[in-house]
């Protein structure tokens, strides 16, 4: 009997992409180190299958303290784009950076954007 195993994390590459992203720096306070690479759009419970859960648009570089707070106040980091709705394609959604300071769009190339990606139908 062959198990099937799901894909929990990002690959090597991506998490590479994600924390050169901000220049090893956490995207959310700017000051703290890289510790966690943490999803927007949560993973769920035993992981998931969605292409979109490991695409840099859809992942943080965060120190602990702020990873910390994110899931603390989910409220809060859902306003400032740290989560995304299931919902939600998270290339779409923008994200508060910089201690506050900007609004931005993650892309799946590793860069940030001022405007949504056009939407494809």
């Amino acid at each position: 009997m062959r198990r099937r195993y799901r894909v929990t994390g990002p690959d090597q590459q991506t998490r590479d992409i994600v924390r050169a992203r901000h220049w090893g720096r956490c995207e959310i306070c700017d000051t703290g180190q890289v510790e966690h690479v943490h999803h927007r759009l949560p993973r769920g419970i035993g992981s998931s299958r969605d292409p979109r859960i490991n695409r840099p648009s859809n992942l943080l570089a965060v120190c602990a303290d702020c990873h910390r707070y994110v899931e603390q106040h989910r409220a809060e980091a859902l306003t400032a784009g740290w989560l995304v709705s299931r919902w939600d394609d998270p290339a779409r959604v923008p994200v508060l950076i910089e201690r506050g300071a900007r609004y931005v769009h993650l892309a799946d190339d590793g860069s940030y954007r001022l405007d949504p990606p056009e939407r494809v139908a």
